[in-house]
């Protein structure tokens, strides 16, 4: 056992008694809407949350040989571990007020907008809580205290070339190998299962991180392009883009192969997209956009 799930991280399957007392995996099942996995008790939770089916709860009441328990990093303690309609972590509960906690975890993470027809959006994938709550202004702290340098565009043979008419945008490369091993760790163990359940793809690998600032001072943007038009970046397949903070305007993605919507993931959440897909970042008019970057890919 190493320890309790973080938040964001998929919640592993497992075998136990279903909905009707046969064995059943939890996959099978679960999904849709707030999950609680209620380990060793806590009678009080099942009787507030009886009769609703805007949630669920699952008590893990086979599991002789503790490996439940043991993926979920659960000890003899009464802990539930609420998980949000993806199946990923929300939160490990244990200890005083339980009941109310879980409720409240439950309650927040129900879908409660109404249902919206979509007529057409780009095949990008949408993260939530890529990166947990702190990492997001210990990154922007780096950049601002490190070495940062105007970047430039992939152009053939010629490698990386400056135009401030294409791109501005100035970045910190990650080179600190304690840093680049907790990204490594942090990002992958919430993006990378992510990344194999939606487009059936095993990435393995990411291409180091970048911190990246667009500035409204500068007229930070990207003009449109794709990721993989080189030599030296035909390796790539999806790209991963980590928003850091919301104290800004525009800076939204866009990708207009797909149509003209606009996307602006929350402070942590993350976008993953094919390297193969035309996208732009749009001219961030006020503030300071702030972006954890990198590239997913598997063996060659």
């Amino acid at each position: 056992m190493s320890g309790p799930l973080g938040s964001g991280e998929r919640a592993p399957d497992f075998v136990g008694p279903g909905p009707s007392g046969q064995p059943a995996r939890f996959y099978a099942h679960a999904g849709g809407r707030p999950t609680a996995l209620l380990f060793h008790g806590a009678d009080d939770l099942a009787d507030r949350l009886a009769g609703r089916d805007d949630v669920a709860l699952w008590p893990v009441t086979d599991d002789p040989e503790g490996r439940v328990a043991a993926a979920y990093g659960v000890t003899d303690q009464t802990t539930v571990v609420v998980l949000d309609p993806n199946l990923r972590v929300l939160e490990v509960v244990s200890g005083d007020r339980l009941a109310d906690r879980v409720v409240e975890l439950l309650d927040r993470a129900v879908h409660r907008g109404p249902a919206v027809p979509v007529t057409g959006q780009a095949p990008v994938l949408l993260l939530p809580g890529a990166l947990p709550a702190g990492w997001c202004e210990r990154l922007i702290g780096v950049w601002q205290s490190g070495q940062t340098v105007e970047t430039g565009v992939a152009r053939g043979d010629a490698g990386e070339v400056r135009d401030d008419a294409y791109k501005r945008r100035r970045d910190h490369t990650v080179r600190d190998p304690e840093l680049l091993t907790e990204l490594s760790r942090v990002v992958g163990r919430r993006v990378i299962p992510e990344v194999r359940k939606a487009f059936a793809y095993r990435a393995s690998r990411f291409e180091g991180f970048k911190i990246a600032c667009y500035d409204a001072a500068a007229g930070g943007f990207f003009r449109p392009h794709r990721d993989n038009l080189t030599p030296a970046t035909a390796h790539r397949v999806f790209a991963l883009t980590l928003n850091l903070n919301q104290e800004y305007e525009g800076g939204q993605l866009r990708f207009p192969e797909y149509g003209n919507q606009l996307y602006r993931p929350d402070a942590g959440a993350a976008l993953v997209f094919s390297c193969a897909h035309l996208h732009e970042v749009c001219e961030v008019t006020a503030g300071r956009r702030f972006v954890l970057l990198s590239f997913l890919y598997g063996e060659p």
